[in-house]
């Protein structure tokens, strides 16, 4: 398996584009097809850390250990790539640039490919105010057939599990908290409380479906930003609502009281 990652400073090339990203991998490497999972993201200016002044779209190309070419391979690997991955999104090969790594999987380790990404809405991470918010999840052509949301229309509302992809490594906490760093509210352990640097950094929400165009879902009050990979869509059933009475701290209710 093989996942690249795509950087640019341009708007998103579109599902037909990223859709041929996957195969020009899978034939430059020898892999099967289907294998190569591809996700987008774009960066507004150098200063978080996107492509240099020269650069139009930076590729991170993680292969598997078992299927990591090998020295030749590695020499030859930014040209074919470069003119190919140029052809597929549009651009010069000569504006693209690859880093490429092992990816060593351990035995425990599990492994989620995105299935579909969030587009539009917010581009800024914030705490409050997300029941207005519009947003569309678009699905990946590349993996499903558009009949993986036949049946989905039919429901109010979707649960979304996504990634926080924005939330460094570093910033991960594993331990106690206070919520939002606020002091006047008591220290508990990052498992209890909802916040987005969580150790796998998973997110999990419901929002309203308002509507469904081919590969999309148009939803309103999901709290992603613009760009966040989505790991699973699942439609929102009243009988996996809580059963008997819910209770919570008071912090909690405060926390909550303006994020939607």
């Amino acid at each position: 398996m093989a996942v690249l990652t795509l950087l640019s400073k341009a708007a998103a090339p579109g599902t037909e584009r990223l859709t041929g990203v996957g195969p020009v991998v899978e034939r430059a490497l020898g892999l099967p097809e289907g294998s190569c999972g591809v996700t987008w993201r774009q960066w507004v200016t150098d200063a978080e850390g996107g492509p240099g002044p020269a650069v139009n779209v930076a590729c991170l190309l993680t292969v598997d250990e078992a299927d990591f070419p090998d020295a030749d391979r590695q020499a030859r690997l930014p040209k074919l790539l470069g003119e190919e991955l140029g052809r597929a999104l549009g651009v010069e090969g000569i504006d693209i640039q690859l880093a490429l790594e092992p990816q060593v999987l351990e035995p425990s380790l599990v492994v989620s490919r995105p299935i579909a990404t969030v587009v539009g809405g917010r581009d800024e991470v914030r705490d409050d105010d997300w029941a207005k918010v519009s947003s569309v999840i678009r699905l990946d052509a590349g993996q499903f057939p558009a009949e993986a949301l036949a049946g989905i229309a039919a429901f109010s509302h979707l649960e979304v599990v996504f990634h926080f992809d924005r939330v460094p490594v570093e910033k991960i906490e594993k331990s106690a908290r206070h919520p939002r760093g606020n002091k006047e509210w008591p220290l508990v352990g990052i498992f209890a409380q909802r916040g987005k640097n969580r150790p796998n950094r998973i997110g999990v929400s419901r929002c309203r479906l308002v509507g469904v165009d081919g590969y999309e879902l148009r939803v309103e009050g999901l709290d992603a930003v613009d760009g966040t990979p989505v790991l699973d869509i699942k439609p929102y059933m009243a009988e996996y609502g809580p059963r008997g009475a819910a209770q919570q701290p008071q912090w909690a209710t405060e926390l909550m009281r303006n994020y939607y």
